[in-house]
């Protein structure tokens, strides 16, 4: 029999984490209608004043959304231990060492 990664979290925190994870899913959905919109108006922008083959507004639109994501930390949750999104917000950015076993591995891929 597996325990879950979640046995160890009492009541309080699981309750505590669900209306956080509410809380977040409304800002979250709201970031989405106002990306949609932006997205649209910044492309429009782009394509008719924008220098030749630019399309800056559009990905800053796109930059902000993403930081807005990484800020919010949607499925980060206290019982879950919200360390393991950091870790995976540096893999992504190239921060974090890898794991020795995994660093081991890939430079014997390499060879």
């Amino acid at each position: 029999m597996t325990t879950s990664k979640f046995a160890g979290a009492s009541k309080a925190v699981a309750t505590r984490d669900f209306v956080v994870f509410q809380i977040k899913l409304a800002i979250d959905g709201v970031k989405d209608i106002v990306v949609f919109n932006l997205s649209i108006v910044a492309i429009l922008i782009d394509l008719l004043v924008g220098r030749r083959g630019s399309a800056r507004c559009f990905y800053r639109v796109v930059r902000a959304s993403r930081n807005f994501d990484r800020w919010l930390r949607l499925h980060a949750t206290k019982g879950e231990g919200a360390h393991l999104h950091r870790l995976s917000h540096n893999l992504e950015e190239g921060n974090a060492q890898t794991p020795a076993p995994l660093a081991d591995s890939s430079v014997r891929l390499r060879r």
